[in-house]
């Protein structure tokens, strides 16, 4: 069979007219004979004129010009052979696969060699068409068989087909397989109950129906399976999918309430900051927030310079209480008594007042005596009642002491008393050293009195018996 062939030639010369020094000219022809033949069969019949009163050269001109209308009247090359395919993709149980990639490698010509066609991706019916056109001249050089490929995830599959010569309107149906599994997700809440939420695999995304069910079709493989709903976002992985599979997936969405009050339960005006969102409370001392993500947020509450941290189980309560201890405790009842030997004892009471107060946190007795001061621990006897000791000190002696209360909000009171030690206290190993007055232990900067005296007649002692000592020996030196 003899195949028409789309012949050519080159016209060289100057073509000022035309600006060019050569011209291309392509003709539908068997050689190039055929195509100055048919040229000049056009030139005979009239369809083209050359005016012989022109020179040689507009001649020349005006004939190459007749060449090229000749080439755009006649009609281009024909193809090979032109393949319409219709490609169907089933999976293993013969369901249509939806987003598989197809393509086909082919001869473009002899030149050229094989191409590869773009991939087109399946309808929801597993379909897809594909054109394969060869545009190779010679019988002899076309090839017709080509490869058709299915890419779905990380599975290629091929078939080897030859191309119907004759073939024109009508498609050719191939069908292909790969293994493919359906993916049930559904998405509730923490309560259980379904969810409308957008649900993606990879590029994939699904709406939830109203049984908070997406369905998906995917590849053998390993996937992250996300769901959003308001600002909540759930995530599950599916790992090495070789079946169908149902999956479910928790979306927290949580509400809270918190409420900012004061010891006595009046509502305090505060900054609420939950998970990058603030609020301030209204004139109830409440901020609310609604659709989180977090089951166990971080809860930040600012209240003047005192802030506070929670973290709260939402899905066991959505209410929080934040509670600043704004009022000091106080102090009741603060008396002293002595012994007969003259030990001291600070008794007292203390309250610290409002139906949500935080509770006294430490009671602390610091005491002067003779200039010194010292600090005993107090300890409690009984429902916010304590008691310090402080050492027998001696007769007549006026002891100072302070107590301070602190609550667990760091507020503090602090109230002060006096007692005098009797006169008729009598002097014992408990408040005597040696006989002596027992004195305080000395501390830096704080020297008792009668330590000073005591120093200052032990050192004059000592100056007399050295100036007596030295006066001596020179009463007795021999002379010189």
């Amino acid at each position: 069979m003899m195949k028409s062939a789309l012949g050519s030639c080159f016209l060289r010369g100057n073509y000022p007219n035309f600006g060019r020094k050569e011209l291309f000219c392509s003709v539908s022809c068997s050689s190039r004979s055929d195509l100055f033949t048919t040229a000049a069969g056009f030139r005979k019949r009239g369809m083209v004129k050359i005016q012989t009163s022109q020179n040689a050269a507009m001649k020349k001109e005006t004939f190459v010009l007749a060449l090229f209308l000749l080439c755009a009247a006649l009609p281009l090359a024909q193809a090979a052979f032109t393949e319409k395919l219709t490609v169907q993709v089933y999976d293993q149980l013969f369901r249509p696969v939806e987003g598989a990639e197809i393509y086909a490698d082919y001869q473009l010509n002899s030149v050229s060699g094989y191409t590869r066609t773009a991939p087109k991706s399946t309808n929801v019916s597993g379909q897809v068409e594909i054109v394969i056109t060869n545009y190779e001249e010679i019988e002899s050089s076309t090839k017709y068989s080509y490869t058709l490929f299915v890419k779905y995830g990380n599975t290629v599959n091929s078939t080897a087909l030859t191309a119907e010569a004759n073939r024109t309107s009508n498609s050719r149906v191939v069908t292909l397989r790969v293994p493919a599994y359906f993916l049930f997700v559904y998405v509730k809440n923490q309560k259980g109950s379904p969810l409308n939420a957008l649900v993606s695999i990879d590029q994939k995304k699904r709406q939830t129906n109203q049984v908070g069910l997406a369905l998906f079709q995917v590849p053998r493989g390993n996937f992250t399976v996300r769901a959003e709903s308001a600002n909540s976002i759930g995530s599950a992985v599916v790992r090495n999918l070789e079946s169908d599979q149902t999956l479910s997936i928790e979306v927290g969405i949580y509400s809270l309430v918190v409420f900012v009050a004061d010891d006595n339960r009046n509502p305090l005006q505060a900054t609420v900051e939950v998970e990058g969102f603030s609020e301030e409370t209204d004139g109830q001392g409440i901020a609310s927030f609604a659709n989180l993500s977090m089951e166990a947020p971080s809860v930040i509450v600012k209240h003047g310079d005192n802030f506070r941290r929670f973290t709260p189980n939402l899905r066991a309560s959505p209410k929080l209480e934040a509670v600043f201890d704004l009022h000091k405790p106080i102090i009741k009842e603060l008396h002293a008594t002595v012994s007969d030997s003259g030990v001291g004892t600070i008794s007292l009471f203390v309250e610290d007042p409002g139906t949500l107060a935080t509770g006294v946190e430490s009671v602390s007795v610091t005491y002067e005596a003779n200039g010194v001061e010292s600090s005993v621990p107090a300890y409690s006897i009984g429902y916010n009642s304590f008691e310090a000791k402080i050492a027998s000190q001696l007769p007549n002696t006026l002891v100072k002491y302070l107590v301070r209360v602190t609550d667990r909000e760091s507020n503090t009171v602090s109230e002060a008393g006096t007692y005098i030690v009797s006169p008729d206290v009598p002097v014992s190993p408990t408040n005597t050293t040696n006989g002596l007055p027992k004195l305080p232990p000395w501390q830096p900067g704080n020297l008792p009195t009668e330590a000073i005296i005591l120093g200052v007649i032990v050192a004059a002692i000592i100056i007399f018996a050295a100036v007596y000592y030295m006066v001596k020996m020179r009463r007795v030196a021999p002379p010189s």
